[in-house]
Parts: structure tokens; sequence; C-alpha cells
């Protein structure tokens, strides 16, 4: 017990994002073979059961000329289910060395996956 109050004073943050949601950046494709501006794309996934609404929710890139995503009203990811945004949709232009991505619900992150030449963190 005296381990988690610990651990929830340093790393509050950490602890509140975890319970927010069981959606997740899945996977991201920065510098497609092919035109990045038709090719690139972002995959969420909803490791719950049941269906999410997301309507309202945000993605967000972290470099560069920041661009933010808002879902349309109605969109929905099913329980065990993945979602494709294209950059077309997004508007979002993943930078080829290095980005990041943030999924926002209600002004807090509770996702964010981290690009750099070497690795990808999701």
């Amino acid at each position: 017990m005296v381990t988690f109050f610990l651990i929830s004073l340093f790393f509050p943050y950490f602890l509140e994002s975890a319970a927010l949601s069981g959606v997740v950046i899945n996977e991201i494709l920065p510098s497609p073979e092919g035109p990045d501006a038709k090719e690139e794309w972002i995959e969420i996934f909803n490791k719950e059961n049941s269906e999410i609404n997301l309507s309202g929710w945000q993605i967000a890139d972290t470099a560069g000329a920041v661009k933010t995503y808002a879902f349309p009203k109605g969109t929905k990811i099913l329980g065990q289910g993945f979602l494709v945004l294209g950059r077309p949709q997004t508007k979002i232009t993943l930078n080829n060395d290095s980005d990041g991505l943030r999924l926002i619900k209600e002004g807090s992150v509770i996702d964010l996956a981290i690009k750099s030449e070497k690795q990808i963190e999701l």
C-alpha cells in the first residue's frame, strides 16, 4: 500500500492516463513507399471488449507544424477493433525523422506515441 502511494505521488499523470481509456495508438506509417500525402496513416486500437464512442476525441502530432484532428460526432470503434485514419482525412503530416502523436480525450492525453529515426514507441 505504501509503495502504491509513493508511486502515485511521483507518477500521477501515468496512473491517471492508464485508467482513462482502453483506446491506444497502435501503429503509424510516417514514411511510406509512394507519396506521403496519400499513403501515411495512423491506426488506433480499442483494447476493451465493448464499443467506444470517439466523438470529440482528438489526435495531434507533436513536432513541426502541429496539426490536430477531431473525431467527428458519431465516430465509434468496436470492442477489440481497429480504426485506420489516413493523412487525407486527418491532415496530420508525420515528420519522417521524428514526431509523435497524442490521443486526447476531454483535454487529457490518454496515449502518446513517439517516433524517432531509430525506434517507434507505441
